[in-house]
């Protein structure tokens, strides 16, 4: 167990992310502003059959260390990655994430500023995504609409938690293999947790959900599947509601 108490942990859960993990990874480390701010790097190396696990060791940063879970899945990886760290605030990346100079630090600030257990950023795609670069933007605008309501969303792409909130939600739902970062945000709120979107920083985000052997349809479904419900529930059903209470009074 690491010994270091400052600001901020981050924990990369990974399997198979030798293509991506170098790129986020020299974004972290080469970033000056995160030198204060990033005071450990914990990648869980999650049953890789690739080199994931070497390139994070080969990482010439003290700061770096790689924890084996062995094919746990990305809930019980990201909570490994938490329990190996003692920072009071955890920062989950997604290996497929570049983070621009700054972002951290600009989401942690807005972090403290406004109070919040639980923070994300803006997100966009990584330039190769065609078409579907528009839908990283869509869903940024669905995101903050829904920021200040008992139901928010956050990606988890990039998320900063507070160790409190994390503990006290019991970290990400064991079970669950998609919508575990949802998941986590609602809980917290729940709990009278607090979350915020930093709106001057932004993360990118790989566009291989679109691209390879999976069809962006395919790839795109689960989440148009989840919006499209919260629509209903949270946006049309309260509507018809209000209509149907203004007619009444009539």
């Amino acid at each position: 167990m690491p010994s270091s108490k400052g600001p901020l942990s981050v924990v990369i859960p990974a399997r198979n992310e030798q293509d991506y993990l170098p790129r986020l990874l020299r974004s972290l480390v080469s970033d000056a502003a995160n030198t204060p701010l990033v005071v450990e790097i914990v990648v869980v190396d999650d049953g890789s059959t690739d080199a994931t696990s070497e390139i994070a060791q080969g990482v010439q940063d003290s700061r770096v260390r790689v924890v084996e879970t062995g094919g746990v899945g990305v809930s019980r990886a990201r909570n490994a990655g938490a329990i190996a760290t003692t920072s009071p605030v955890i920062a989950f990346v997604d290996a497929d994430v570049v983070l621009p100079s700054g972002s951290v630090s600009q989401a942690f600030a807005h972090m403290r500023a406004n109070s919040l257990s639980v923070a994300t950023t803006r997100f966009r795609d990584d330039g190769l995504a065609g078409i579907w670069r528009h839908g990283y933007g869509a869903l940024n605008v669905f995101f903050e609409a829904f920021e200040r309501t008992a139901n928010p969303a956050c990606s988890g792409f990039f998320m900063l938690c507070s160790r409190d909130a994390f503990e006290s939600v019991g970290g990400f739902s064991p079970d669950l293999t998609y919508g575990e970062d949802h998941d986590l945000v609602r809980r917290a709120v729940a709990l009278g947790h607090r979350f915020g979107i930093c709106r001057e920083a932004h993360v990118e985000v790989s566009a291989r959900r679109f691209r390879g052997d999976t069809p962006a349809l395919i790839a795109m479904r689960p989440y148009v599947v989840e919006e499209l419900e919260r629509i209903w529930r949270f946006t049309v059903v309260p509507a018809c509601h209000r209509l149907r209470r203004k007619l009444i009074c009539r």
